[in-house]
């Protein structure tokens, strides 16, 4: 395809890249040299792989310099273990790392073909895929998760059937970018003296760091002191803020840092005791911060802002850990409206002014959270204006009773979107239906949910309404809201400072959205990351999170030690695939006993581990700590999947194998 033929086609159905490439044009020189100053490492790492791959270096090359390629790789270095595992020890012997790595560099072999022969223990698909960018950048693009959220962002639909090939995958990919290469050389031209594609990559991250992150905003509450020293002054003078502990390679903040986004901000505090004893509790809240860059997992950098009144105490409240998400209304309160130049004696909210609840709102996260059981929760809240953080299971089966006689009456709709919802199902279209009393056709114009539940919210506006939408993410949402989601805006309601109303496609009728009426949805992560949602719908919507909960899991059943089976098992899922995908509570809370435990992890959990590394059959092995699969024996050099290995299965398992088996996999018998 030539660049003129790529280019006619992002005219046609990609014009909205333009304006991105346009932005990161005028951005690149901050971007490559300035605050985030990516320049140097990008070109540190195409140093080393330029020189370190060529075929005469590699017939020669010892074991310690293949291992300094996990200290040059993104893949490798931003999980530990990853690195640890691919280049710790020689898995094979030396030569075979000699011939896996010459074969990429043969450029008499297809490009597809190089990237699916290429095995080598612990080595997957991120790394060889960087790996090609890295060492062949005027022919092929380093290709990574960040690669494929920039590209959903950008509406580019990349189809890749299942069961795809990592060379397939990547060739795919490939095409894609080719097309945003010609884009990038007519707009951006070229910025640095790396080749192109390398640019590309960075314009790709830049997609991802600054326009496609989460529009959810929080607010954590991070400390200053390392060891007693306070590290204030270097944080406001680098314009960065750092965790000690990750910086010293220690892990313990990890989950809630890698929380934290571009665009979060961060309330530099300090927590101590005063008054007489010491018995009354104060933080200071000494600066405010954006987070402009995700340095590393531990370090970001940020734009510390000039705010008035600080640093300024605030009694009773006490933040003991080095990051913690702020919840404490009263900062909160200073913060908002410090950040919006409202008077700190207002009340600020983004949401509804009369009611403590979004008018819309998303519960997301893994499968087996609870999101659609919360949605009763959340909609028996709202209408009754109450709040239930612990329910027992008999008040939960009174409010789930009340819940369903609102849904008979209408005041509550339970919807389910799925691949082929539109809008004539959602909010009007006109459908065929058979004539009373005949068996003649006619069409009829048809209201949907959301026209339903909107015409009794508008004529009852002293009651609330709820729509809870289940699996929200699985819709087309630009398909099914169409014109209409920008009525969703709070301040667009009806009655609001900036009400509007517009004529839906078929009545013509003028619709709004009145302020009584509030959406919940639901969203399951292991089906659509959060980052790859439609951005108008992340705009308009409150996301909050539903995280595994261990101490929902029996801790054990039948001598299996069940909750730290779960514990390891989401660790090990969040490394080697990624946290949206772990298992949730749900999977485990309601066994009562052995057979009921083997029944749930042969019938439900192995499937859904397989589907979750499908193909990739190492990583499912590092998974299941080499328990439940057969023929594990050089693993690493079969030919084939269905070759290669296979699940144990409950029949042939007795009790006493079966406890020994999945005992294994937590870390305590490791």
């Amino acid at each position: 395809m030539t660049e003129e033929t790529n280019e006619a086609q992002l005219d046609e159905d990609k014009t909205h890249i333009r304006k991105y490439l346009q932005e990161f044009s005028s951005e690149s020189n901050e971007w490559f040299h300035g605050k985030r100053n990516i320049l140097p490492i990008v070109k540190e790492y195409y140093s080393f792989h330029k020189n370190f791959f060529t075929k005469e270096n590699l017939e020669n090359a010892t074991w310690e310099q293949f291992q300094e390629i996990s200290k040059k790789m993104h893949s490798l270095r931003s999980v530990p273990m990853a690195g640890k595992n691919a280049f710790g020890k020689p898995n094979v012997p030396i030569e075979e790392y000699r011939k896996q790595f010459l074969a990429l560099l043969d450029k008499q072999i297809p490009v597809k073909e190089r990237v699916d022969n290429f095995k080598l223990p612990f080595i997957g698909k991120a790394t060889i895929r960087e790996l090609m960018g890295y060492i062949y950048p005027e022919d092929c693009y380093i290709i990574n998760s960040s690669t494929e959220i920039a590209l959903n962002f950008l509406g580019i639909k990349v189809n890749i059937p299942r069961g795809a090939s990592i060379g397939e995958e990547y060739e795919a990919l490939t095409k894609e970018l080719d097309k945003i290469q010609t884009l990038y050389k007519s707009i951006v031209g070229h910025k640095t003296d790396l080749p192109v594609n390398l640019e590309i990559d960075q314009f790709l991250r830049w997609i991802t760091e600054t326009q496609a992150s989460t529009t959810e905003v929080k607010y954590w509450a991070v400390g200053c002191t390392w060891d007693g020293d306070s590290k204030e002054s270097h944080f406001l003078e680098q314009g960065i803020w750092e965790d000690g502990y990750g910086a010293n390679g220690n892990n313990k903040y990890k989950k809630e840092l890698e929380q934290v986004s571009v665009g979060a901000f961060l309330l530099l505090k300090s927590s101590s005791t005063n008054g007489k004893g010491h018995r009354i509790s104060f933080t200071k809240l000494k600066k405010v911060g954006k987070v402009t860059a995700i340095n590393e997992w531990y370090s970001f950098s940020v734009e510390w802002l000039d705010i008035q009144g600080l640093p300024k105490d605030f009694d009773g409240i006490y933040y003991a850990k080095t990051i913690e998400q702020m919840r404490n209304d009263k900062m909160l309160q200073f913060v908002k409206n410090a950040l919006t130049g409202a008077p700190q004696n207002s009340s600020y909210t983004i949401e509804n002014t009369e009611s403590k609840h979004p008018l819309n709102q998303i519960l997301y996260g893994p499968p087996g959270t609870g999101k659609t059981y919360s949605t009763v929760i959340k909609a028996m809240e709202i209408i009754n204006n109450a709040s239930y953080p612990t329910l027992s299971k008999e008040e939960y089966t009174r409010l789930k009773k009340q819940f369903d006689e609102l849904k008979l009456k209408g005041q509550i709709k339970f919807i389910t979107f799925h691949q082929n919802y539109s809008y004539e199902e959602f909010i009007e279209g006109i459908r065929p239906e058979l004539q009373s009393g005949s068996n003649n056709l006619c069409y009829a114009l048809t209201n949907g949910p959301l026209k339903q539940i909107q015409e009794k919210a508008k004529k009852d506006p002293n009651n609330k309404y709820v729509l809870i939408i289940d699996e929200i993410n699985r819709g087309n949402i630009s398909k099914i809201f169409g014109e209409l989601i920008t009525l969703l805006e709070a301040d667009k309601r009806k009655g609001n400072e900036h009400e509007i109303t517009m004529p839906l496609m078929y009545s013509q009728e003028e619709f709004f959205l009145p302020n009584n009426l509030y959406i919940i949805g639901t969203m399951n992560t292991a089906d659509k990351s959060i980052a790859l949602v439609d951005v108008a719908l992340r705009r308009r919507f409150s996301f909050t999170e539903m995280m595994p909960n261990e101490e929902l899991v029996p801790e054990n059943i039948s001598e299996v030690l069940l909750r730290e089976i779960f514990i390891t098992l989401n660790k090990k899922i969040s490394i080697y695939r990624d946290r949206d995908h772990q298992l949730g509570h749900s999977y485990f809370m309601n066994i009562q006993n052995l057979p009921q435990l083997k029944q749930k992890w042969f019938k439900e959990i192995l499937p859904l581990l397989n589907e979750y590394f499908y193909g990739d059959w190492e990583k499912l092995n590092s998974v299941l700590s080499e328990r439940f699969i057969t023929n594990t024996e050089d693993i690493s050099f079969k030919e084939t999947i269905g070759e290669s290995w296979t699940f144990k299965s409950e029949k042939e398992m007795g009790d006493e194998q079966f406890i020994k088996e999945i005992n294994g996999i937590a870390k305590l018998n490791q």
